[in-house]
């Protein structure tokens, strides 16, 4: 009886230890398959699940007794929250840019032209930083920055046109005095002025040539 039970204790003394490896390996695969969904969160920038998935992933370790595993565990924890603080930083220069790219809008509408390439630049700054490509949106104010210019121009040889013709009026050669105004009328045009003082002086002075003409 006593051999009997003395192998029956082995027995069971073996299928105990097979047990606990066997626990011990399930626990550890588990582990391994938590530690893997933390990874694949990081890499898609769910910061918050990869931190949970982290730590369920750790508590598994612990329980299969593999301490070994857990300087891995903390490597990847400095790693989520490096990543975590460089997607935060990341968001906050790309809001920037947004904000730099409304106010350079608004300078081109009151011509500001100046602040509006100031603007401009520190929108370009801040999504380089962010590593965003804003390149429809940049390129997008560019045109309208150009476009103002253009209108700046326009204005400037539209006022020197009607100075001429206001100037040659008044020394009645009138002939001439209607080709600057001209000149200034198509000048106001493309510039899409729609001032209606200027319009006014404008047709007051061609009145003026036209009476010198008659």
């Amino acid at each position: 009886v006593g051999r009997i039970t003395g192998a029956e204790a082995r027995i069971e003394e073996s299928e105990a230890r097979r047990s606990s490896a066997e626990r011990l390996a399930a626990a550890r695969s588990e582990a391994g398959r938590k530690l893997a969904a933390a990874q694949a969160a990081l890499g898609r920038g769910g910061f918050s699940e990869a931190r949970a998935s982290l730590e369920a992933a750790r508590a598994s370790y612990l329980d299969a007794g593999a301490e070994d595993m857990l300087a891995l565990i903390d490597e990847l924890a400095r790693q989520i929250d490096a990543a975590a603080l460089g997607a935060e930083a990341a968001a906050g220069a790309e809001a920037r840019g947004r904000t730099a790219l409304e106010a350079c809008t608004g300078h081109v509408e009151t011509m500001n032209i100046a602040e509006a390439r100031v603007s401009l630049a520190e929108a370009q700054k801040c999504f380089a930083t962010a590593k965003v490509d804003a390149s429809t949106e940049v390129g997008r104010a560019s045109a309208l920055i150009a476009a103002a210019e253009a209108r700046v121009t326009l204005f400037s040889v539209a006022e020197d046109a009607f100075s001429l013709a206001a100037e040659r009026c008044d020394s009645q050669d009138f002939e001439e005095a209607r080709g600057h105004l001209e000149q200034a009328r198509r000048a106001y045009e493309r510039a899409g002025n729609s001032d209606m003082d200027i319009q006014d002086e404008i047709e007051a002075l061609e009145a003026r040539i036209e009476a010198g003409l008659a």
